[in-house]
């Protein structure tokens, strides 16, 4: 059957015509079209132009012909039409047709690398109506901004997951859309990382120069600088024959930007700017270059504050070379205020160029739309696979239901992605039906919607989330109709799962199916007990032989001690005991026995079972062959340490595992006292969170915070929780942000004197001093400085005092995660570009990651 389902395939993608954006094929010319250019990394689009392909102001510019094909070309007014606009200006391609229209460009250099994208819009009174459009636009499926003025250009730097870029405009009734032009421009992928999104471009300032736009070929990279002037700015240009050394910056930025700039004598040169949510992100880059000659071979040393209470940076400028200062993830704010002074009152401070970028966080998956035949072939293969698994699933339902105890399995997290499925599925009724049938014994199920939906959840879906049969986790649906009236938009389907792929899993799946089923014959007994152990409810007696008396102590804390132990088959196991002295009761033993019989992840310590019998209660464990965390950085001699790789790779499977309990748990879990002696590690150094006593679960999801006893401990605490009680997710992003300091300094969060002093405290200074080696734990051998750095960044912004200063976790996991891939590339017997590497006998020396180039070593 498999065979035959991939024969048909087969002949369909050799038969199907190939597909373009807006769903039409294209001729074999175009299919052929390579995207051309004169410039390495640079396409250029005229949309809409009616001529061949030409050169305009140094760059070679092309038709939109085989980058798209539907919409209208036309051409602005005679009266906005001058000898000074450009051509790419002239000309405009409008799309009356169609709610979405999407160009789509392949870059020779494929995916994963950064570009900057370019959109271009003049209306120029083309359709003789004098009014505005107002559209939305998008890179591929994910909203990048909205186009409402008449001339207006868009920048957007972002690293595609595919081949092909896909620019869409999206028409919102309120006019017809329209573009000009679309450039990409590749950059270098060291610079300007955006995460999981891409960065929109919000003002690019060129200081001290003339009103003229520099862009290529001044800029190799096409940036375009605008001009900024104030009263009390004073212009400073360098002599003409100078030149700046920029080899030492991977931001290459032009020489006509770094020769001009200004100073200010009567206070700090200010860069401020406004935000309508506070939930907006930002990054802002300054650009220096000292290009004063100083009396006396002084120097100009700035220091560069953000919103009046946090230090960014202090540098020290040398002559004629350039440097480069970007912040930190800049959130929570409506109004962002960064001040540059000068330490020196006799010389004032300078600035020569500046940058803002505004993150957006891109969750959808890139896709392509489909027609008609193509959609039919992937609702076919969908179906399968639905089946396929409700059959999988159905064996483990009648494997499960063979024990006495499966009654005791009370949560089944049931993951379904209906991103691949037609809106109009009518299957969803069986489904739920078929789960029912499967999961006669289990209390309750969820279905967690991971993958956007198309206007309404299916009712089929509703109805059994209403009647308490299904609970409905809908994260990352922001736009879905939940119920009542929908209105249904006439959309194309968009499918994010290739047949080939479909195939492949449902093979996959069926195989699976069959190979459980010999394995439960082959292994049924420790099929049996496995299940059995888990989320199994132990008598005091069953604890003692378990412990073998309680013989081995393992650890200790507020709850009471922790014994090694091993259950039948050899499985073993740590078992916390509340002791009859703890100040910790039994409502934290409810608190974490509930919350760990209800949350699932790799980066979470699992539960076995518990015990509560006649006042004694313990909690089963899967064992953590490696201890806890602090235990491994408070050990003392040098043996044994762990490597900086390794405490990058804990870092991350902490942040993993508290990004699951903020934003994947609905409602949003805070665990309340995070600490190095509360992340465990297994036998092969994975970190999993654990001690959730005193976790606390907000009551909905929209909840800002709790109020409640601030309870923790010293160090790890949140001060604004700790003084107000208002508990929410940014306090464990503190507690957190203290971890990742021990990690980075091997101290602990208080520091034994005299004086007594909190880690938090006491590496304020030394990372204004800005060297690496008085941070770093002295007895890591070799790390990457540009890692370590970040890491360090990353840490800082943790820990502001204030919450709303803090980032999200989810940002911390992504920017640890770029620090581990940034040591995992340095370790590579050759040495990486971008990086410098740095141990005990040796500095191996590249280019900078620009974002730390300022730091030093010692």
């Amino acid at each position: 059957m498999a065979a035959l389902v991939m024969v048909f395939w087969l002949w369909l993608a050799f038969n199907i015509p190939p597909i373009t954006p807006s769903g039409r094929g294209l001729s074999h010319h175009d299919q052929k079209r390579k995207l051309a250019s004169t410039i390495p990394g640079f396409i250029s689009v005229d949309c809409g132009a009616t001529l061949q392909n030409y050169d305009d102001s140094n760059m070679f510019y092309q038709t939109d012909t085989g980058f798209i094909s539907a919409g209208v070309n036309s051409q602005i007014s005679s009266e906005f039409i001058n000898s000074s606009l450009n051509m790419e200006l002239r000309t405009l391609r409008y799309f009356p047709e169609g709610e979405q229209n999407c160009y789509t460009l392949k870059p020779e250099q494929g995916r994963s690398n950064n570009y900057l994208i370019r959109a271009v819009f003049m209306y120029g009174n083309y359709d003789g109506k004098n009014q505005t459009p107002v559209f939305q636009l998008y890179l591929g499926v994910n909203s990048w901004t909205t186009v409402k003025d008449s001339y207006v250009v868009h920048d957007i730097i972002y690293a595609p997951l595919t081949d092909a870029i896909q620019v869409c405009l999206v028409n919102k009734n309120n006019g017809t859309p329209y573009i000009s032009a679309l450039e990409v421009r590749q950059l270098d992928n060291s610079l300007y990382q955006s995460g999981n999104g891409a960065l929109a471009l919000t003002s690019r300032i060129n200081l001290g120069g003339s009103n003229k736009i520099i862009r290529y070929p001044d800029d190799i990279y096409d940036r375009k600088w605008n001009h900024d002037q104030k009263n009390e700015w004073i212009p400073v240009t360098l002599a003409p024959n100078l030149t700046i050394e920029t080899s030492n910056n991977g931001y290459k930025i032009p020489d006509k930007v770094l020769g001009t700039a200004v100073k200010c004598v009567s206070g700090p040169i200010y860069v401020s700017w406004q935000s309508k949510f506070t939930i907006s992100k930002f990054y802002v880059y300054f650009h220096f270059a000292e290009i004063e000659k100083l009396e006396g071979g002084k120097q100009r040393t700035l220091n560069i504050r953000f919103n009046d209470f946090y230090n960014l940076e202090t540098l020290t400028l040398d002559y004629l070379k350039t440097q480069t200062v970007a912040s930190f993830a800049l959130t929570g704010e409506t109004t962002y205020n960064f001040s540059i002074s000068s330490v020196d009152s006799g010389l004032p401070p300078i600035l020569n160029a500046y940058e803002i970028y505004q993150h957006k966080d891109f969750y959808r998956m890139p896709t392509i739309e489909k027609d008609g035949t193509f959609n039919s072939l992937v609702f076919f293969f969908t179906v399968l696979v639905t089946y396929c698994f409700l059959f999988l699933f159905v064996i483990y339902g009648e494997e499960m239901s063979d024990f006495d105890n499966f009654s005791a399995l009370s949560n089944i997290s049931v993951t379904l992605n209906f991103s691949i499925l037609h809106p109009d599925v009518h299957l969803l009724g069986s489904i739920t039906q078929s789960i029912d049938r499967s999961n006669s014994r289990i209390s309750s199920s969820t279905a967690i919607i991971e993958s956007p939906l198309e206007d309404a959840v299916p009712k089929a879906l509703m109805e059994k989330h209403n009647s308490g049969g299904l609970t409905l986790n809908l994260d990352g649906n922001p736009d879905l109709c939940l119920g009542g009236s929908c209105k249904v938009k006439n959309r194309k389907v968009v499918a994010i799962v290739a047949p080939t792929v479909s195939v492949v899993v449902f093979i996959i799946l069926c195989a699976l199916a069959i190979y459980r089923i010999r394995e439960k014959k082959r292994k049924g007994t420790r099929r049996e007990w496995s299940l059995k152990a888990k989320n199994w409810r132990f008598t005091y007696s069953e604890i003692v032989n378990i412990t073998n008396n309680f013989k081995s102590v393992i650890g200790e804390g507020g709850f009471g001690r922790v014994y090694h132990g091993s259950l039948t088959h050899g499985i073993e196991v740590a078992i916390k005991v509340l002791s009859s002295s703890s100040r910790q009761g039994s409502d934290e033993f409810q608190n974490e026995v509930e919350l760990l019989l209800g949350i699932h992840h790799k980066n979470l310590v699992s539960l076995f079972g518990y015990c509560d019998e006649g006042g004694n209660m313990a909690l089963v464990y899967d064992y953590m062959a490696c201890g806890n965390l602090q235990q491994h950085l408070l050990a003392d001699g040098s043996t044994n340490v762990l490597t900086w790789k390794e405490r990058l790779e804990i870092a991350v499977d902490a942040a993993r595992g508290l990004d699951y309990l903020h934003n994947c748990c609905k409602p949003p879990i805070v665990h309340r006292d995070l600490k190095t002696s509360n992340i465990l590690l297994s036998e092969d150094l994975q970190a999993r969170i654990g001690d959730f006593g005193l976790c606390r679960v907000f009551t909905t999801e929209n909840e800002t915070h709790i109020s409640t006893d601030a309870k923790g401990t010293r160090g790890y605490v949140d001060p604004e929780y700790y003084h107000t009680g208002k508990l929410n997710r940014k306090s464990d992003v503190y507690s957190f942000g203290i971890v990742l300091l021990e990690l980075i300094t091997g101290l602990p969060a208080i520091i034994k004197g005299p004086p007594v002093e909190e880690l938090c405290d006491w590496v304020g200074p030394h990372v204004q001093g800005k060297c690496i080696g008085d941070i770093l734990d002295p007895r890591l051998e070799s790390y990457n400085i540009n890692s370590a750095w970040r890491a360090v960044e990353v840490a800082m912004a943790c820990i502001p005092s204030v919450a709303i200063q803090r980032p999200d976790i989810s940002y911390v996991y992504d920017e640890l995660k770029a620090c581990l891939k940034m040591e995992m590339a340095s370790e590579k017997p050759q040495i990486m570009e971008g990086y410098q590497t740095w141990s005990s006998s040796s500095i191996h020396t590249t280019p900078l990651d620009p974002k730390v180039e300022m730091h030093h070593t010692c």
